[in-house]
């Protein structure tokens, strides 16, 4: 899809009567994504593809842009106020998805020193409410059944590039007990780049690998986001968004035991999660300006030291 056919498609849809502008956005790994500015607002145009736009040899599974329809659905009877862009538009023929633009400046990787510590408690709260809504929903398991894009990610990202042999015992013992455990939805893929902060309320966007999944993941995965800053630069804000995140959803989650044994699994999860940022298919730009090698050091540690079951041990890797 090419700027002349979004033009097209947003003004036979009747979505405005006039374009102005279209800009393709950086976002768009797998997908057609458009920035579009009209009489009526500012749209973002999305477009669900079957192969990768940047990966190509990737054949990605389908019911991606179901996944992401439901979503939308689930957390609008979740949360009283909105923690996702309004949807203008869902064309399920076509599988676009027209909503709401976001100021690019308000991506939290982008004013990750401008956020209120605050916010990420409140958003450790929401992922645990989010577990607390859906556990064990047989109805919600085959509504989310992205196994296969979870088996994507093993595949491409967050374990399979392991070379560290230290690490493959509790690799895999941690990706046999996630793949049995779907007790709860799962955004799958909560990075900095796809949360968006304005005033203080936060959005996440790009639902379209959601799955019913282990607990662990969500908190696991924008935890490791946090310690990619934490552990290259120790400044106190970037403490606080890592124990309030920590405490928001601990203090919160009521599915769930918060025993010894799942926060270990957590951790683990936070480890790979580090590592995939440095070795995955997918690379994290901030650690290749910064000390890449400081943070393999602490995230082996984090997977292999077994005495590492609290925040402040977390922190003090």
């Amino acid at each position: 899809m090419e700027k002349d056919g979004v033009e097209k498609y947003i003004l036979d849809k009747k979505l405005s009567d006039r374009v102005d502008s279209i800009e393709r956005m950086s976002g768009g790994i797998h997908n057609d994504v458009f920035r579009v500015d009209t009489d009526r607002g500012d749209f973002v145009y999305k477009k669900h593809c079957d192969i990768s736009r940047t990966f190509p040899d990737i054949i990605l599974p389908e019911g991606r842009y179901e996944n992401e329809k439901n979503s939308y659905s689930l957390m609008a009877e979740i949360f009283e106020e909105k923690i996702n862009p309004e949807v203008i538009y869902f064309d399920d023929e076509n599988k676009v998805i027209v909503m709401e633009r976001l100021e690019e400046k308000n991506r939290a990787d982008k004013m990750i020193d401008k956020i209120n510590p605050d916010v990420f408690g409140r958003i450790g709260k929401a992922l645990a409410q989010i577990i607390n809504a859906t556990s064990e929903k047989e109805n919600l398991r085959a509504t989310f059944n992205g196994t296969e894009f979870q088996e994507l990610k093993y595949e491409y990202r967050y374990y399979k590039f392991i070379t560290n042999e230290k690490l493959f015992k509790d690799r895999d013992r941690l990706m046999e007990k996630t793949r049995k455990s779907r007790r709860a939805f799962s955004h799958g893929d909560p990075r900095l780049n796809n949360l968006f902060i304005e005033n203080d309320n936060f959005f996440f966007i790009d639902y379209e690998g959601a799955y019913c999944a282990d607990v662990s993941l969500d908190i696991a995965y924008l935890m490791s986001e946090i310690l990619v800053y934490y552990f290259n630069e120790p400044q106190e804000l970037y403490k606080k968004f890592a124990i309030n995140l920590w405490d928001g959803f601990v203090g919160e989650i009521k599915a769930v035991e918060i025993d010894k044994s799942l926060i270990r699994n957590i951790f683990q999860h936070v480890g790979f999660a580090l590592l995939d940022k440095i070795y995955g298919v997918i690379k994290d730009d901030y650690l290749f300006v910064h000390s890449p090698e400081k943070i393999v050091e602490k995230a082996e540690e984090l997977i292999i030291n077994h005495d590492i079951d609290d925040i402040n041990k977390l922190l003090a890797v």
